[in-house]
């Protein structure tokens, strides 16, 4: 399928859709006119967008990841041997 279909090709296509749009890892557009209109997904991928979206928008957990990768960059790292022995594993 290609990365975008017009609005009378999707309506044709509407039962056949989730099929072939779950084995896509990218959007496809809808035009109408020549324009893009829409753009449809699997259900998984729009989660996947919400949840990340979610994270994006999180201030707390935007500074734990900048703050995680400072101290990766920094060296402060744990080796998984260091973290079992510390957890008694």
């Amino acid at each position: 399928m290609a990365n975008s279909i017009t609005i009378a090709e999707a309506k044709k296509l509407l039962g056949e859709l989730p099929e072939k749009l779950s084995r896509r890892k990218r959007a496809t557009a809808v035009t109408r006119d020549g324009k893009r209109v829409l753009a449809v997904m699997s259900w998984e991928r729009y989660r996947a967008m919400e949840e990340t979206l979610e994270i994006l928008s999180d201030p707390e957990v935007m500074a734990s990841i900048r703050r995680s990768e400072e101290d990766f960059k920094a060296g402060r790292t744990h080796s998984v041997e260091e973290v079992r022995r510390s957890l008694g594993l």
